[in-house]
Parts: C-alpha cells; sequence; structure tokens
C-alpha cells in the first residue's frame, strides 16, 4: 500500500503495467504521423484509422514486415531505399514504423482470435453458409470448423463457437458438407 503526503492511499503498483515507463511518446507519436500518412488508398479513398483491425492474414503482415525490415537493414548498412510506389527515398523512421505496423497487427489477430494461421481469404467460399438452423445445429454438436465474418460478408477469421451476449446469432459461419 502506497501512502502519500496529502494522506491519500493507492495499493501497490509494481506489479501493473507500467505503459508510461515502456512506451516512447516520441516513438508513438512518429508512428501516427506515419499511419496518416498512409491511410489514402491506391483508388484515392482514405481508409479508416482502424481498418486494419477488420483483419488480414497474418502472412500478409509477416511478408510486409519482411520488405520492411529488409529497408531498414539496406539503409543501416548505408545504401538508400527508394519506395517502388514513388521512389521517395525511405527513412530508417519509415521503415521501423512499417516493422511496428506488421508486428502490431500480426499481435493483434493473435490478442484477438488466438490463431493467427486460420484467418480466411478476403471473401467467402461459396462453401460457407450463414443459416441460424445450422449455426443452432453446429453449437449443439461444439464443432470447431466455423469461420466468423462480419456484417459485409467478409471473413475474418476461425473462433471458437459461442452464443452472442444478446443471445443470437454469433455470426459463425459453417463450412458445408461435402465443401
Amino acid at each position: 500500500m502506497r501512502e502519500f503526503e496529502t494522506g491519500a492511499t493507492r495499493d501497490d503498483d509494481q506489479t501493473k503495467p507500467d505503459y508510461e515507463g515502456f512506451l516512447s511518446p516520441l516513438a508513438l507519436r512518429r508512428y501516427g504521423v506515419y499511419m496518416s500518412e498512409h491511410r489514402t488508398q491506391a483508388d484515392g479513398k482514405v481508409r479508416d484509422s482502424d481498418n486494419w483491425q477488420k483483419g488480414m492474414p497474418v502472412t500478409e503482415y509477416l511478408k510486409s514486415m519482411w520488405r520492411h525490415f529488409l529497408d531498414l537493414w539496406t539503409i543501416h548498412r548505408g545504401t538508400n531505399v527508394g519506395d517502388e510506389k514513388d521512389s521517395h527515398s525511405i527513412s530508417r523512421q519509415e521503415a521501423l514504423c512499417g516493422i511496428i505496423f506488421n508486428a502490431m497487427g500480426y499481435l493483434h489477430v493473435l490478442e484477438t482470435n488466438g490463431d493467427g494461421e486460420s484467418y480466411a481469404q478476403d471473401s467467402l467460399d461459396e462453401g460457407y453458409c450463414n443459416d441460424d438452423e445450422e449455426v443452432d445445429e453446429a453449437l449443439k454438436e461444439k464443432t470447431d470448423d466455423f469461420r466468423v465474418a462480419d456484417s459485409s460478408r467478409k471473413s475474418v477469421g476461425l473462433m471458437p463457437l459461442h452464443r452472442n451476449q444478446q443471445g443470437g446469432n454469433p455470426g459463425i459461419l459453417r463450412k458445408k458438407e461435402g465443401k
């Protein structure tokens, strides 16, 4: 128990994460700038800042992380690297922010999904359905061969089978027999 000069008390904080000490506001600020600079897509549309949290295969994060790491390594060894899209000279900060983004995305998948390798492709195969009756039957069977989808019908990964908090259809898509 900690007691302050004012008489206020708080429990001991030695077992709690010390985010203020673990993180650098300078690095986070630079990362935020990097992310803002990379929101505009090839078609000119600006994606939502949390778009990446919708999910993508972890292999996409890993491949991109390697490209950014190779950029950093090359720059570190004294050779300039030009961006593939517009040929601007990539800085170490930009390469590091790309690594951070991909590491965070990969970790986000693991923390929210538990199994990044099961992340599905962008659209569902024809072999999947979202029929309440089939989901109810599957809940009884406790089958784990399911894909969770968001409202746009895009698959975002395999998840443990469960009902949502309101008790309704958990939005789980079941692979049809024989597919």
